[in-house]
């Protein structure tokens, strides 16, 4: 039962090395899919909790095994859940953030156009009177 466990850790680690050479593609992938990113959460719950009852009640002499598995198990998926959500907000963050910039440039730029606009209203008039005058 010992080397089975430990088995199953190096498992989850060499899953963890393959998970962070893909961190990338996934972090994108999550970002524009996040609803189906929050299904597959809740469908990974689902799975925890059911192979939790099917091993409880199927091996009953390692109960308390099966109990700190489905804890472990149940708190790194809450985690890891937490994990994107957080790098969710902070993607959205720094796209509100990009745009607030970009929309401050817009304004600034609409500033000056106003600014040049009165002012070639104001030399439009100028000419006018100008014409108006020598005609």
């Amino acid at each position: 039962m010992f080397i089975e466990s430990i088995l199953i850790m190096l498992i989850f680690v060499v899953i963890l090395l393959i998970f962070a050479k893909i961190w990338k593609k996934f972090r994108d992938f999550h970002h524009k899919n996040d609803t189906y990113m929050d299904f597959v959460f809740i469908v990974l719950y689902y799975i925890e909790q059911f192979l939790f009852l099917v091993l409880y009640y199927s091996d009953i002499t390692h109960r308390e095994l099966w109990v700190g598995l489905i804890v472990l198990s149940v708190a790194t998926t809450a985690s890891l859940d937490k994990l994107m959500m957080y790098s969710r907000h902070k993607y959205l963050q720094e796209i509100i953030s990009s745009n607030l910039v970009e929309k401050i440039d817009l304004l600034n730029t609409i500033s000056l156009f106003e600014k040049e606009n009165k002012e070639l209203k104001s030399d439009n008039k100028f000419m006018e009177k100008i014409l108006g005058k020598g005609l």
